[in-house]
Order: C-alpha cells, then sequence, then structure tokens
C-alpha cells in the first residue's frame, strides 16, 4: 500500500507574521515548531499550541507570558526565576498544612500594607491609625520569652506607657532612669530592709511620728536644720523679722509677688526690691508712696521701647515721634517732628538791633528783625539813596527832554524844552507852488519860480476849434460883395462841413466873454478871488488850507496849522508830559514806599529786637540757604510726638518713668515681680489657624491639629494668644505657628458640665476638652489637657479657665 502525508504550508515566525491566509487554513512555525490556525483576517493566525510549551508533561519552561483562564494546580514544585504578580489571593488547597518558606528555604522581608498579621485565627498584630498593636484574644496571656542570657527590652524615645499591673513573679524589674507614677500609686511594700529599699506608707508614718517630739508628726522646734530638700505640703508661715535665702535661684509658682501684704488703711510704705551690691551702693525698683511713682532713683533704666508719658531730664538721643507736652531744658539736636507749646526758646533766640554778631544758630526776635530792616529801609527810601538800575530809570527833566524830537519847520530845544514852528516866506511859496504845479485846467499853464517866488501863466495855442490867425485870414479873403444868396445857416453849414474849418463856436465866445478886459495874475484881488497865494500876502485870513488851533482838536489830515498854534499845542503838551512824569514820580516814590513798609512790616511782625532784620534772621538760621531742609532731616532723626521706635538708648539719668501703660519689651534686663499673663508656651506649626482655647494635638499635616477623640493620647496643649512667657517666638506668627501653652492658666474650649478641679482630656468634638468621667483611674500623662479652675454649668459648648498640663 502506497504510503501518504498531508503537509501543511509553513513558515518562521517572522514569515507568519505579515501572513493572514485562508479562514481555517492550518500553517508551521517552524521557528516555534507551532501549529497556527488563520481566521482569513488576522496577520499571524492565531497559535494552536501553547508557543515554548515543551512536549513532556512532567516538565516544561516558560519563556514568554502564560495566561491561566481557570485554575492552575501544581502537584509538584514550581520554581519561578521572575517575579510574579497576583490580582487576587494566594490561598492553599489544605488548611493547616502547608509552610510558607522553610528553616533553609525562608523569605528575607516581608512587607504588609495597612491591615493585621492573624495566627491561629487570632489577630495579633494590627496598624491601628499609625499606632502598631499587639494583641491576643480574650481571656488569653500575651508572652514574650526569652532564654538563656537574654533580656526583654522595650525602647522609647518618649517613654513607656503601662496601663494596668505589672507582676513579676520571679526576679527584678530593673529601670535604666526613673518611673513616672503618673500620679498613681505604687502598692503592696514590704517593710524596708536595706538602706536603698523603698519604704511604704505605714513604714514612714511609724518613723517619722517616733523622730517628731510629740508624735503625730507634729513638733515644735527653735531651730530646724535640714541638710537635703524640704518639701511642705501645706501652707508655710513665718512669723520672724528676717526670712533668708541663700539659694542661688528661686522658682515661685506664684504669677503675683504681694509686697506689704500685712498693710491696711491708706498705705504709707514704699514696697520695692533692693539689690545687694557689696562695695557698692545698693540699687532698687521702688513705688514711691508718697509720689504714687515708680522709681529706680538715681540709677539708669533702659528699655528698647517706652510707652507712656514722659516727665524729668533726658539724657541721650531721641529717635522717633514724641507725642504730648515736654517741659524742661533740652541739650541737643532735635531730629523730627515736634507738636505742642515751646514755653522757652531763650538758648535759642537772639534779640539784637544790629544782627551784629551774625550768628549761624540762633533765631532773631520779631523786633529785632523789625528794627534791622526799618534801619536798612531808611537809608534807602528815596532815589537819591537807592541804587538806580540800568533799565527802570528814575525821572528826571533831562531825560523827559532828551525822549522829545521834531524836523521841518518845527525846531525842539532839547535843554530848555521848548519847541518852536518857522513859516518864512520861502515856505509859503514852497507851498504854494507845489499846489499851483499840480493844477488839472486845460488851455493854461501855471508854473511856480522858486528864484523869485512868481507864478508863470502860458495860455496853451488854439488847436481845438479856437479861432486861429489862419482863420482870421480866410475871413480876410472873402470878397466884400460876396453874393447875398447863401444864408447864415449855409454858410455856417458850409464853414463847419470843411475837415479844416476850425469853426468858433458860441461856446469858445461864452469863454472870451468871460475873460475880464484887463485881466492881470498879478493882481492881487484877482489871485485872492481865484483862490491863490500871494507871496506879498501878510496874513494867512484868507488861506482855508491854514488852520489855526492851539489844541488842534480838528486833527485835520488836509490843512496846515499855525506856528503859533503848533507852540501852543507843543508847550501844552510838554507842560501836561512834565506833570504827568512828575505825578508818576511822586506816585511812585510813595507806592514804593507805602509797600516796603508793608512788606517789611508783615516780614518782622513784631519780631523781636534781635531779629527784625534779614540779618539778624539771616544769623539766627545759620545763613543756611536749605534751612527748611536742613530743619527737616534734623526733625526726621528725632521721635515724633506721637510715639515711634527708638534706634538708641534712652539714658534717665537716674529719674523715674511715670504714667506709662504697658511697656513692651524685646529684652528686659531686671528683676520682674510680676507678669501680666500667667502660663508657658511655645510656637508649634499648625495645619491651620485656631482661636484661643482651642486643645490640640500632635499630628496632622505639621506639627500640631486639632485634637480629636475622648481621652486622645497626643495631647499638645492650648491655643494661647497671650503667654506670659512665650518659648521659640521667632519660629512663625499666630496664624501658621499659634502659641501652645505648656503650663499655667489659660481659658479653653469645653463641652458639658465642668467643676472646678476636674481633670479635662480631648473629647469627640475637634479641639474642645471635656470633664474625665474615669474615676477610678487617671488618663496617661500624654492625654492630660489641665484641671479646670473655674464651674461650667451648661452642656454646650464655652470655656472655662484650666491649669494646662498635670
Amino acid at each position: 500500500m502506497a504510503a501518504y502525508a498531508i503537509q501543511f504550508r509553513r513558515g518562521t515566525t517572522t514569515e507568519h507574521s505579515s501572513f493572514t491566509g485562508l479562514a481555517g487554513e492550518v500553517t508551521v512555525d517552524t521557528t516555534k515548531n507551532t501549529v497556527v490556525v488563520h481566521d482569513g483576517s488576522t496577520q499571524g493566525g492565531h497559535a494552536l499550541a501553547l508557543e515554548g510549551a515543551a512536549l513532556s508533561s512532567t516538565t516544561g519552561s516558560f519563556s514568554s507570558n502564560v495566561t491561566v483562564g481557570g485554575t492552575l494546580a501544581v502537584t509538584s514544585t514550581t520554581t519561578m526565576g521572575g517575579n510574579l504578580t497576583m490580582t487576587g489571593h494566594i490561598l492553599p488547597s489544605a488548611n493547616v498544612t502547608y509552610d510558607l518558606g522553610s528553616t533553609s528555604k525562608m523569605w528575607r522581608d516581608v512587607y504588609i500594607g495597612p491591615g493585621s498579621l492573624y495566627i491561629n485565627g487570632k489577630k495579633v498584630i494590627e496598624d491601628d491609625s499609625g499606632s502598631i498593636n499587639v494583641t491576643t484574644d480574650a481571656n488569653e496571656d500575651l508572652k514574650f520569652t526569652t532564654s538563656g542570657t537574654g533580656t526583654l527590652k522595650l525602647i522609647s524615645g518618649n517613654g513607656i506607657s503601662i496601663t494596668g499591673e505589672i507582676n513579676a513573679t520571679s526576679g527584678d524589674i530593673q529601670i535604666g532612669d526613673h518611673i513616672d507614677m503618673n500620679s498613681s500609686l505604687i502598692k503592696e511594700l514590704a517593710t524596708p530592709v536595706s538602706s536603698t529599699d523603698a519604704a511604704n506608707k505605714a513604714y514612714v508614718d511609724s518613723t517619722s511620728a517616733s523622730a517628731v517630739t510629740g508624735g503625730s508628726n507634729a513638733g515644735s522646734f527653735t531651730t530646724l536644720t535640714t541638710s537635703g530638700n524640704t518639701t511642705i505640703g501645706g501652707n508655710l508661715t513665718v512669723s520672724g523679722t528676717t526670712t533668708t535665702v541663700n539659694s542661688t535661684q528661686i522658682e515661685l509658682g506664684d504669677n503675683i509677688i504681694a509686697l506689704n501684704a500685712d498693710a491696711t488703711g491708706s498705705p504709707t510704705q514704699n514696697a520695692g526690691i533692693d539689690v545687694e551690691r557689696g562695695d557698692s551702693l545698693n540699687v532698687q525698683l521702688l513705688w514711691d508712696e508718697t509720689n504714687d511713682k515708680w522709681t529706680v532713683g538715681s540709677e539708669t533704666f533702659v528699655a528698647a521701647t517706652f510707652e507712656g508719658a514722659l516727665t524729668g531730664n533726658v539724657t541721650g538721643d531721641v529717635t522717633g515721634d514724641l507725642t504730648g507736652d515736654s517741659a524742661g531744658t533740652h541739650t541737643g539736636a532735635v531730629v523730627g517732628n515736634v507738636t505742642g507749646t515751646v514755653s522757652s526758646l531763650s538758648n535759642h533766640i537772639i534779640d539784637e538791633d544790629g544782627m551784629g554778631s551774625d550768628s549761624a544758630t540762633q533765631v532773631p526776635t520779631q523786633q529785632s528783625v523789625k528794627a534791622y530792616v526799618d534801619a536798612q529801609v531808611a537809608t534807602k527810601d528815596n532815589t537819591d539813596e537807592i541804587t538806580e538800575g540800568s533799565t527802570n530809570q528814575y525821572f528826571t527833566n533831562a531825560r523827559a527832554r532828551a525822549a522829545i524830537s521834531a524836523t521841518g519847520s518845527l525846531a525842539y530845544d532839547s535843554g530848555t524844552g521848548v519847541m518852536s514852528f518857522t513859516m518864512n516866506d520861502e515856505t509859503v511859496q514852497d507851498i504854494v507852488g507845489a499846489m499851483i504845479t499840480g493844477n488839472t485846467e486845460t488851455g493854461i499853464a501855471v508854473t511856480y519860480d522858486d528864484a523869485d517866488g512868481t507864478l508863470d501863466f502860458v495860455v496853451a495855442s488854439q488847436t481845438d476849434e479856437n479861432f486861429t490867425t489862419a482863420d482870421h485870414s480866410k475871413l480876410d479873403g472873402i470878397e466884400a460883395n460876396a453874393t447875398a444868396d447863401q444864408s447864415d445857416a449855409e454858410i455856417r453849414a458850409a464853414v463847419e462841413a470843411a475837415t479844416d474849418s476850425n469853426v468858433f463856436t458860441d461856446a469858445d465866445h461864452s469863454k472870451l466873454d468871460a475873460i475880464e478886459a484887463t485881466a492881470d495874475v498879478t493882481d492881487a484881488t484877482n489871485v485872492a478871488a481865484a483862490g491863490a497865494v500871494m507871496e506879498s500876502d501878510s496874513t494867512t485870513a484868507a488861506m482855508s488850507f491854514v488852520i489855526d488851533e492851539d489844541n488842534m482838536a480838528s486833527n485835520s489830515a488836509t490843512k496846515v496849522p499855525t506856528q503859533q498854534s503848533v507852540k501852543a499845542y507843543t508847550d501844552a503838551r510838554e507842560t501836561a508830559i512834565t506833570s504827568a512824569y512828575q505825578s508818576y514820580a511822586d506816585t511812585a516814590e510813595v507806592d514804593a514806599k507805602a509797600y516796603a513798609d508793608t512788606e517789611i512790616a508783615a516780614l518782622v511782625d513784631s519780631s523781636p529786637a534781635a531779629m527784625n532784620t534779614l540779618n539778624e534772621l539771616a544769623a539766627a538760621l545759620g545763613d543756611d540757604e536749605n534751612f527748611s531742609t536742613t530743619v527737616t532731616n534734623s526733625i526726621a532723626t528725632k521721635l515724633a510726638l506721637a510715639g515711634g521706635t527708638m534706634s538708641g538708648n534712652i539714658a534717665m539719668g537716674g529719674n523715674d518713668i511715670t504714667g506709662g501703660g504697658d511697656a513692651t519689651f524685646t529684652n528686659f534686663n531686671g528683676t520682674a515681680t510680676y507678669a501680666k499673663y500667667a502660663d508657658l508656651a511655645e510656637r508649634y506649626a499648625a495645619d491651620a489657624t485656631y482661636e484661643e482655647g482651642t486643645v490640640m494635638s500632635f499630628g496632622g499635616e505639621a506639627e500640631v491639629t486639632s485634637a480629636v477623640g475622648y481621652g486622645s493620647t497626643k495631647i499638645a496643649g492650648v491655643v494661647s494668644t497671650k503667654p506670659a512667657f512665650a518659648m521659640n517666638d521667632a519660629a512663625g506668627n499666630s496664624e501658621t505657628h499659634p502659641f501652645i501653652a505648656l503650663q499655667g492658666r489659660v481659658p479653653c474650649k469645653v463641652v458639658g458640665t465642668v467643676s472646678k478641679g476636674d481633670i479635662l482630656v480631648a473629647s469627640d468634638i475637634s479641639g474642645t476638652a471635656t470633664v474625665w468621667t474615669e474615676s477610678t483611674v487617671d488618663p496617661r500623662m500624654t492625654a492630660y489637657v489641665g484641671i479646670a479652675i473655674e464651674d461650667k454649668t451648661t452642656d454646650g459648648e464655652g470655656y472655662v479657665e484650666v491649669k494646662v498640663g498635670k
């Protein structure tokens, strides 16, 4: 029988990656020795067997990802060379049967997130809000065991807190430092045997009773001397006259020291603190009952800032605003603004009429300024004394006359101020000649002969319808007995019709008739009748073009003035100008004097004699043209009346600072007898801004946050806004780093009713305290908020004063 074989198409993995094939076609991947089924659309197809799978069913390895869609059962050892990432739980197939690791195959580190570790069904270790708790089931023991020389060590950076009793069935409990019993008791102590054993109350009572006369811990002593520490549980009353304390440091819990505590009625005794200084004179901070003032005697009181009224001498620089009255002697410069009334400036004022000192440091009085200005003005109160300028000069007759000039017939003598008008025959002839020469008459020409002062009249030749000599000859040529058959009209017509007839018309005859028979242009009457001017005329009465008007009111542009009117007008104008100038000069002098007097009077304004001249005033200002700037700059460095920040020390020179309110200092060098506020606080970084009295705990995004949760054991303290002693002040401000009261007395936010003496812990309301209700046991030290100092009878939220801390 013939042998047959089915051979599929085949190729490498690379060739398959770009091959799609037919739907249902099978090919062989010769690189992976894998059968590939194609769907007609997917390049590379689908491997039928697992890629890289071994042919053996007992062993095998995978070089790529393996995805198990169901259950993966491994019946023998499985080795993984890389990381195993699980998305579900790892569960053994049988309970309490298999191990995780072995004595020879141990896990190095096991990382477990938030959760718990259970052993045999019991929660042993859990993470509770950042605290790792090791617990066991109810009524079961939790035992930590060491063997041989091993010890059980509990190490904590912030103390070890134990709730409940500690029972040591054998051996000792050794403490490296000390035990803080947190106000709890050590019970069931035996009677001490050695000197290092602790004693119980019964032993101490018995021993102290036998050691103190009278028993019952009572005694009466003339002298009591102790070599160690002495604690007095009640009040200590000293009835002697002197109490001596030789310790180097005294710590007082009381925030107020009462002096003269036994005083009654009207006060008479001074009170204060006396500092023993050995060989040097003692100093005091004393309340002077007589004057009702605090005093340090003649000593110096040093402070960074001073607030309040200042009475007494001040030595040193005062920089800043000073508000209020200042009485006394001031030595030194005052730089800054000074507001108020100065009762005396005797050291800064000079009263010197002549200002001879020429001082550069003193101010002249009003009287001296006035006297000096008056004296100076008196030397320059008229034009003979005042120096003349180069432009605006004084009035003089010579200057006024020099300003007037005249030309032509009008003459002016600047030396005498006289003006004259010259009108001789030649002048008149020239005027008339000019008028005749410009005539427009026809048939006659008139010429003025300046040499002899005559007019020449020339009658023009008759060229236009004039009866000429030629015409006369023609008439003579007409025969005497010419026929009379031509009428006059015909003859006239014939003559007139001729182009060269030159007929003598009736109009021409009328013109000739108008010329008198004995016409003579040299006849004065004819000339006058014609309106002409004769050289021989001795008056201008008939000359219409001449006007005699002294004030020249007509202001004619066509007539000539007479010499007399010109002189009269000029004299009048000269007199008016002279009077006006003189009046102006007189008025100017009066006005100038009045103005100068007024201005100088205003300038002097009742100044003292030593400051009433400009020289004295300038000398008083130090001849400083920038005096205003100098004074402003100087005052700017001084303490203003309104207050400010001092840049130097205030030396009191043994004087008191009185009448003050609060005094704020960066550092105080002295002895404090009391503090206004009553808590010790430190700045801590907070995760928000908190109001006064908020209960704070350690935690949150910063160092502290608002405490929440009944009995929280992370209490930091209570927010304080006015600590008596502030620590870490430079850490920030009250918004970012509030003061947290650690000890002392502060207001505290509480909820519910509170009685004096109640222990306060955090409540379930954020930032608010409440009363500790477990009367059989005190809260942990770190849970203490404080002890109530006052009652609160309402159930809601409110405030009470508390003693912070335990």
